[in-house]
Protein backbone atom coordinates (compact mmCIF):
# COMPACT_ATOMS: atom_id res chain seq x y z
CA UNK A 1 0.00 0.00 0.00
CA UNK A 2 2.59 2.56 1.06
CA UNK A 3 4.89 1.61 -2.35
CA UNK A 4 1.63 2.18 -4.19
CA UNK A 5 1.52 5.55 -2.18
CA UNK A 6 5.05 6.42 -3.10
CA UNK A 7 4.82 5.95 -6.68
CA UNK A 8 2.02 7.92 -6.97
CA UNK A 9 3.45 10.82 -5.04
CA UNK A 10 7.01 10.65 -8.12
CA UNK A 11 4.61 10.09 -10.77
CA UNK A 12 2.73 13.60 -9.48
CA UNK A 13 5.97 15.32 -8.87
CA UNK A 14 7.33 14.47 -12.41
CA UNK A 15 4.11 15.18 -14.16
CA UNK A 16 4.52 18.61 -11.85
CA UNK A 17 7.97 19.12 -12.87
CA UNK A 18 7.93 18.20 -16.52
CA UNK A 19 5.41 20.11 -19.29
CA UNK A 20 5.11 16.96 -20.76
CA UNK A 21 5.87 13.09 -19.93
CA UNK A 22 4.67 9.58 -20.29
CA UNK A 23 6.06 7.43 -17.51
CA UNK A 24 6.70 3.74 -18.34
CA UNK A 25 7.88 2.77 -14.52
CA UNK A 26 9.07 3.42 -11.66
CA UNK A 27 10.72 0.73 -9.90
CA UNK A 28 11.72 0.94 -6.12
CA UNK A 29 14.41 -1.50 -4.40
CA UNK A 30 15.20 -2.60 -1.72
CA UNK A 31 17.05 -5.99 -0.40
CA UNK A 32 14.61 -6.71 1.99
CA UNK A 33 11.22 -4.97 0.66
CA UNK A 34 10.48 -3.01 3.36
CA UNK A 35 10.26 0.67 3.33
CA UNK A 36 11.94 2.40 6.38
CA UNK A 37 12.18 6.13 4.86
CA UNK A 38 14.47 4.75 2.30
CA UNK A 39 15.51 2.67 -1.22
CA UNK A 40 18.81 1.77 -1.97
CA UNK A 41 17.68 2.36 -5.28
CA UNK A 42 14.75 3.49 -7.90
CA UNK A 43 14.33 3.29 -11.63
CA UNK A 44 12.08 5.54 -13.17
CA UNK A 45 11.43 5.29 -16.93
CA UNK A 46 9.77 7.66 -19.58
CA UNK A 47 9.26 8.72 -22.89
CA UNK A 48 7.99 11.62 -25.05
CA UNK A 49 9.70 14.26 -22.45
CA UNK A 50 9.85 18.04 -21.84
CA UNK A 51 11.33 19.76 -19.52
CA UNK A 52 12.54 22.94 -19.46
CA UNK A 53 12.45 23.03 -22.76
CA UNK A 54 14.51 20.13 -22.84
CA UNK A 55 12.82 17.55 -25.58
CA UNK A 56 13.60 13.86 -24.62
CA UNK A 57 12.59 10.88 -26.69
CA UNK A 58 13.45 8.27 -23.78
CA UNK A 59 14.81 8.37 -20.30
CA UNK A 60 15.66 5.74 -17.88
CA UNK A 61 16.84 7.66 -14.02
CA UNK A 62 18.67 5.14 -11.39
CA UNK A 63 18.71 6.55 -8.34
CA UNK A 64 20.38 5.70 -5.43
CA UNK A 65 20.04 5.96 -1.45
CA UNK A 66 17.01 7.72 -1.95
CA UNK A 67 15.51 9.02 1.31
CA UNK A 68 11.67 10.14 0.94
CA UNK A 69 10.28 11.92 3.68
CA UNK A 70 6.27 10.82 4.71
CA UNK A 71 6.14 13.51 7.34
CA UNK A 72 1.94 13.44 8.35
CA UNK A 73 1.62 17.07 8.36
CA UNK A 74 2.57 17.81 5.11
CA UNK A 75 0.60 16.85 2.29
CA UNK A 76 3.05 15.38 0.07
CA UNK A 77 5.98 13.23 0.24
CA UNK A 78 9.65 14.96 0.14
CA UNK A 79 12.83 13.32 -1.51
CA UNK A 80 15.78 14.57 -0.72
CA UNK A 81 18.74 15.13 -3.11
CA UNK A 82 20.03 11.90 -4.70
CA UNK A 83 22.43 10.63 -7.05
CA UNK A 84 21.48 9.33 -10.23
CA UNK A 85 23.16 7.47 -13.51
CA UNK A 86 20.91 8.52 -16.51
CA UNK A 87 20.01 7.58 -20.41
CA UNK A 88 18.77 10.01 -22.66
CA UNK A 89 17.81 9.59 -26.09
CA UNK A 90 17.27 12.56 -28.31
CA UNK A 91 16.26 12.42 -31.42
CA UNK A 92 16.42 14.85 -34.65
CA UNK A 93 13.22 16.22 -34.05
CA UNK A 94 14.02 16.58 -30.38
CA UNK A 95 16.85 18.77 -30.81
CA UNK A 96 14.97 20.61 -33.70
CA UNK A 97 12.47 21.53 -31.35
CA UNK A 98 15.37 22.68 -28.85
CA UNK A 99 16.68 24.66 -30.86
CA UNK A 100 13.50 26.52 -31.98
CA UNK A 101 11.49 26.46 -28.77
CA UNK A 102 14.07 26.91 -26.10
CA UNK A 103 14.45 30.32 -25.13
CA UNK A 104 17.72 29.99 -22.76
CA UNK A 105 20.66 32.71 -23.32
CA UNK A 106 22.81 29.63 -23.81
CA UNK A 107 20.26 28.33 -26.86
CA UNK A 108 20.71 31.84 -28.65
CA UNK A 109 24.33 31.15 -29.12
CA UNK A 110 23.71 27.54 -30.43
CA UNK A 111 21.19 29.03 -32.70
CA UNK A 112 23.75 31.83 -33.45
CA UNK A 113 26.38 29.34 -34.06
CA UNK A 114 24.39 26.58 -36.49
CA UNK A 115 21.92 28.37 -38.20
CA UNK A 116 23.69 31.11 -39.27
CA UNK A 117 20.86 33.38 -40.13
CA UNK A 118 18.89 30.58 -42.26
CA UNK A 119 15.98 28.39 -41.07
CA UNK A 120 16.41 25.37 -39.26
CA UNK A 121 15.02 22.95 -42.24
CA UNK A 122 15.99 19.20 -40.56
CA UNK A 123 18.24 17.49 -38.34
CA UNK A 124 19.75 13.68 -38.97
CA UNK A 125 22.38 11.52 -37.72
CA UNK A 126 25.29 9.70 -39.87
CA UNK A 127 28.50 8.26 -38.94
CA UNK A 128 28.65 9.67 -35.67
CA UNK A 129 27.93 13.23 -36.77
CA UNK A 130 24.78 15.89 -36.61
CA UNK A 131 23.59 16.62 -40.04
CA UNK A 132 21.81 20.25 -40.11
CA UNK A 133 19.88 20.58 -43.25
CA UNK A 134 19.15 24.84 -43.42
CA UNK A 135 17.69 27.19 -46.43
CA UNK A 136 17.49 30.87 -46.90
CA UNK A 137 16.06 32.41 -49.91
CA UNK A 138 14.92 28.68 -51.48
CA UNK A 139 18.63 27.54 -51.49
CA UNK A 140 19.48 24.49 -49.27
CA UNK A 141 22.80 23.74 -47.27
CA UNK A 142 24.39 20.81 -45.12
CA UNK A 143 26.47 21.66 -42.24
CA UNK A 144 27.62 18.53 -40.72
CA UNK A 145 29.03 18.56 -36.52
CA UNK A 146 30.80 16.37 -34.28
CA UNK A 147 29.56 16.94 -30.53
CA UNK A 148 32.01 15.56 -27.65
CA UNK A 149 31.99 16.36 -23.94
CA UNK A 150 34.49 17.18 -21.65
CA UNK A 151 32.99 16.64 -17.52
CA UNK A 152 30.24 18.84 -17.60
CA UNK A 153 30.38 20.21 -20.70
CA UNK A 154 29.43 19.82 -24.15
CA UNK A 155 31.44 20.30 -27.37
CA UNK A 156 30.15 21.27 -30.60
CA UNK A 157 32.63 20.78 -33.57
CA UNK A 158 32.05 22.25 -36.94
CA UNK A 159 33.70 19.54 -38.84
CA UNK A 160 34.60 22.03 -41.96
CA UNK A 161 35.60 24.96 -40.78
CA UNK A 162 37.07 23.45 -37.09
CA UNK A 163 35.07 26.27 -34.91
CA UNK A 164 33.65 24.88 -32.01
CA UNK A 165 31.32 25.79 -29.63
CA UNK A 166 31.64 25.16 -25.75
CA UNK A 167 28.16 24.02 -23.89
CA UNK A 168 28.35 24.26 -20.23
CA UNK A 169 25.93 22.65 -18.46
CA UNK A 170 25.28 22.59 -14.19
CA UNK A 171 28.66 21.41 -12.56
CA UNK A 172 26.57 18.91 -10.81
CA UNK A 173 26.19 17.23 -14.27
CA UNK A 174 28.54 14.74 -15.83
CA UNK A 175 28.77 13.11 -18.98
CA UNK A 176 29.92 9.62 -18.95
CA UNK A 177 29.20 9.02 -23.30
CA UNK A 178 27.93 10.09 -26.38
CA UNK A 179 27.08 8.02 -29.30
CA UNK A 180 24.49 7.83 -32.24
CA UNK A 181 22.55 5.06 -32.46
CA UNK A 182 20.71 4.76 -35.56
CA UNK A 183 18.10 7.42 -35.55
CA UNK A 184 18.89 9.28 -32.26
CA UNK A 185 21.66 10.19 -29.87
CA UNK A 186 22.18 8.19 -26.71
CA UNK A 187 23.30 9.96 -23.80
CA UNK A 188 24.69 8.88 -20.61
CA UNK A 189 25.26 11.14 -17.47
CA UNK A 190 25.67 11.18 -13.45
CA UNK A 191 24.25 13.78 -11.88
CA UNK A 192 22.20 15.27 -8.38
CA UNK A 193 19.16 15.27 -8.72
CA UNK A 194 17.14 17.94 -6.75
CA UNK A 195 13.63 18.91 -6.10
CA UNK A 196 12.69 22.64 -5.36
CA UNK A 197 9.70 22.60 -2.98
Amino acid sequence: MILNFIRLGIKILLKTYCQKIKILGIKLINKNNKFKGKFEKIIIEAEQIIYKGIYLKYAKITGFNLNIDLNKDRTFLRIKNFQAETILHLSGENLRNIINKNCSLMNKKVREFILKENNLEEIYFNNELILFQLSKDKKKYKYSYRLKFDKNNLILNDIFTKKYLLIPFDKNIIFNSLKVNGDYLKIKLKSTVKFDY
